[in-house]
């Protein structure tokens, strides 16, 4: 870079009220030094050896030149930003699918991420939400990813049916080593094929007509027992539960024959 350096009374006047002030500050950054004595010293040795101040404007423009590169990649960097995101909350709109105004950064589950809420309740809300307006499906987002939530039932039936390949993820957190999330509805991939292939002998139309029946006997049952309550009998709820889903596995598994008056025996302590 050069710089053409000029010794007139205008110039002088420049460097003494500008220039000085401005580099002291910035040395004094570096240093620790006060910005008044790097000032004060550069004057006086301008002043005792009449020093031309050139290389001074040559330091300073050559900081104002940095700080208009960084100034440039960070508007360069937002601006990049804000196109990424406007195209990422913007895939909805360009099919025509309609849906709630996604918030920056969170999408649609802002007071999930916040934990106001769970996932369950803002689908549901967002599920009612569509169907008042009478749309059969709508786009939602997970912070940058989108999301289709489906209203209409023929639309339901035909995607866990027809064409279901194209829609076996369920985009659902899984930890096998909790059985709450460990489940074939949450599973993916080769091994939702595996556990899939052996449960669904078990789950034949004709099966399911039959397994029906037995739940709703033993439902009866559990009904019954917690009737009590209403007389402020107090029960204990989990050994209730964990003896009727037993009598439930071992009636639709045809292994055993429980009935449910064990469920008004109280359990093993």
């Amino acid at each position: 870079m050069l710089v053409s350096c000029m010794q007139n009374s205008s110039s002088r006047w420049w460097m003494h009220s500008l220039v000085y002030p401005v580099f002291s500050v910035y040395v004094s950054k570096c240093s620790s030094v006060s910005p008044v004595q790097w000032e004060t010293a550069m004057r006086a040795v301008y002043r005792i050896s009449n020093m031309d101040p050139c290389g001074v404007v040559i330091g300073s423009i050559y900081i104002n030149h940095n700080l208009a590169i960084s100034v440039s990649l960070v508007a360069v960097f937002l601006t990049l930003a804000a196109v990424f995101v406007k195209w990422c909350y913007g895939f909805w709109k360009r099919k025509g699918v309609p849906g709630p105004e996604p918030r920056l950064p969170f999408g649609n589950i802002k007071d999930f991420i916040l934990k106001r809420k769970t996932l369950g309740e803002i689908w549901k809300k967002i599920y009612f939400d569509l169907k008042a307006k009478g749309h059969k499906f709508g786009g939602v987002y997970q912070m940058f990813t989108p999301a289709l939530v489906v209203v209409d039932i023929e639309l339901v039936k035909r995607i866990l049916q027809v064409d279901f390949q194209h829609f076996w993820g369920h985009g659902a957190f899984i930890n096998d080593k909790d059985n709450m999330s460990f489940h074939l509805f949450n599973l993916e991939g080769p091994r939702w094929k595996r556990d899939r292939a052996k449960l669904s002998p078990a789950f034949t139309s004709g099966k399911m007509k039959m397994m029906f029946q037995l739940i709703v006997s033993c439902t009866d049952e559990l009904a019954k027992v917690l009737d009590e309550t209403k007389f402020n009998n107090p029960v204990d709820i989990k050994d209730i539960m964990s003896r009727f889903t037993t009598d439930v596995i071992g009636k639709l598994g045809n292994i055993l024959s429980f009935t449910f008056a064990n469920l008004k025996s109280p359990g093993p302590t």
